[in-house]
């Protein structure tokens, strides 16, 4: 018996995939793969309203197991859930053989995309690349996404001591939405084997920087040039 949660029968057919449902079984479960029971009865849910603009969860759901599909693949929804303030949802995944190890998706809940997980962020800049702690240069590529005013904000790689490269950029889209953005940076030398990206917005009060987002890298061997004091 497959019905929805008015309590009205509905066919197979009209259930779409990534549709949240309650199921009971009738009798033992086989140890097969994937297990195997008799369904006594499937209620499908109704789908949840979103703010405007947005997809639903069921769409979330489909686009993050067509971003898992693979000739093995057998993944199944853990959890789903929307962060309308940032605008993405999370969907874990989990497989039959790896149940304590979710994989999470993050799909942009007005686009329908998936989102790279950030590697470090917060309430105006998500960077997916370059990993913290990875030793980076003489150039590299900084990808991500911002929420700022007008799009605009400003970067610089330090190493402690001396600004090594500093610049402007402007992201796809202004605040309130997140806005993608992808630049190059290069420097020569550092003078130690540790240096800090830093990404931030002039404070519109005082000129200062606002809402710093620091990722911290390495310097390959042959770009440091050690000071001696």
């Amino acid at each position: 018996m497959l019905q929805n949660s008015g309590g009205r029968n509905v066919s197979p057919e009209s259930m779409p995939v990534g549709a949240q449902v309650e199921a009971w079984h009738a009798g033992a479960v086989k140890e097969s793969y994937p297990a195997q029971t008799v369904a006594a009865k499937i209620i499908m849910h109704d789908t949840k309203e979103v703010p405007e603009g947005m997809i639903g969860q069921t769409d979330a759901v489909q686009a993050a197991l067509q971003f898992q599909t693979g000739p093995t693949a057998a993944w199944a929804v853990k959890t789903a859930s929307l962060d309308a303030e940032n605008g993405y949802w999370n969907v874990e995944l989990v497989q039959h053989e790896t149940v304590d190890q979710p994989v999470t998706i993050q799909i942009d809940a007005r686009s329908g995309q998936t989102v790279p997980i950030p590697v470090a962020a917060n309430d105006a800049f998500r960077v997916f690349s370059p990993l913290p702690g990875t030793k980076v240069g003489p150039t590299f590529t900084v990808e991500g996404e911002a929420r700022v005013f007008e799009a605009a904000f400003s970067w610089t790689l330090e190493d402690g001591h001396t600004i090594l490269a500093e610049g402007h950029e402007m992201a796809e889209e202004g605040a309130p939405a997140w806005g993608r953005f992808h630049f190059d940076v290069s420097y020569e030398k550092a003078s130690q084997p540790n240096m800090m990206l830093i990404l931030y917005i002039h404070s519109a009060k005082d000129g200062g920087a606002g809402h710093e987002l620091i990722v911290p890298l390495k310097v390959p061997e042959e770009r440091i040039n050690y000071t001696v004091e």
